[in-house]
């Protein structure tokens, strides 16, 4: 009898802090790593809204013009809308400091998130990884320039397994295409960049990509699964 009422006495003790085992047998790098991606994506999914509301703008007062038959304000537009493209710049009237303020706070989270995974890693002396991590984030904050994009000869990836070619638009934005009809499959966002794989967010299916020299990986759980084979586009591929 005694040692039954101990053995439910002990079993009372052990299970009254279930957490408390987990969180101290908790791998530190391992959550912050999965609060990164979560970071990422979340980023990703802010830019878009932004870039969904200067496109709102541009449709909205192209429509206007054309209601009244201004075609000198749809030319001024047409030229806001490469100056927009080619260099960032607003368009007129647009609510530049909402913009500015909802990007600050988007990319604030972003940093927050990024610091508490690379104090994990130097703390468990993953230095190369953290090293890494610093370039990811700075490739996040800041797209890549054309320069920087010509010396990177990662711009069209030919997808083997589904015959079809994820290619950068232009910066962050890239498409995949199938190759037979060249229609447009899905719209990616660039959201990190590393010498081995460049990964790409699908807005659409609410998943990320890691694009590798031979196969992508999409992100399932804590882990990556392998779901296409293929190789990055050569200067040889280009001739054909």
């Amino acid at each position: 009898m005694r040692l039954q009422l101990w053995a439910a006495v002990l079993g009372v003790v052990i299970g009254a802090d279930p957490l408390g085992g987990l969180a101290q047998n908790a791998d530190p790098v391992a959550e912050a790593e999965k609060q990164w991606e979560d970071a990422k994506q979340n980023y990703a999914a802010e830019l878009s809204k932004l870039q969904k509301s200067v496109d709102d703008h541009f449709a909205a007062f192209e429509r206007k013009a054309r209601e009244r038959g201004d075609t000198k304000r749809l030319k001024e537009l047409a030229e806001e809308r490469v100056a927009y493209e080619e260099s960032g710049a607003m368009p007129k009237y647009f609510d530049r400091f909402s913009y500015a303020r909802y990007k600050r706070t988007a990319q604030s989270d972003l940093k927050n998130s990024q610091k508490v995974l690379l104090t994990a890693y130097l703390k468990a002396k993953r230095d190369a990884e953290a090293l890494e991590l610093e370039d990811e984030l700075a490739s996040l904050l800041e797209p890549p320039s054309d320069e920087a994009t010509t010396k990177d000869a990662r711009v069209r990836w030919l997808n083997t397994s589904y015959k079809t070619t994820i290619h950068q638009v232009k910066g962050k934005e890239w498409a995949e295409t199938q190759n037979w009809d060249q229609v447009v499959k899905w719209r990616l966002k660039e959201t990190g960049r590393t010498r081995e794989y460049i990964e790409l967010y699908n807005m659409t299916r609410r998943e990320t990509w890691r694009v590798y020299g031979n196969r992508v990986d999409l992100k399932e759980g804590d882990g990556w699964k392998l779901i296409a084979h293929g190789r990055w586009e050569t200067v040889a591929d280009s001739r054909d």
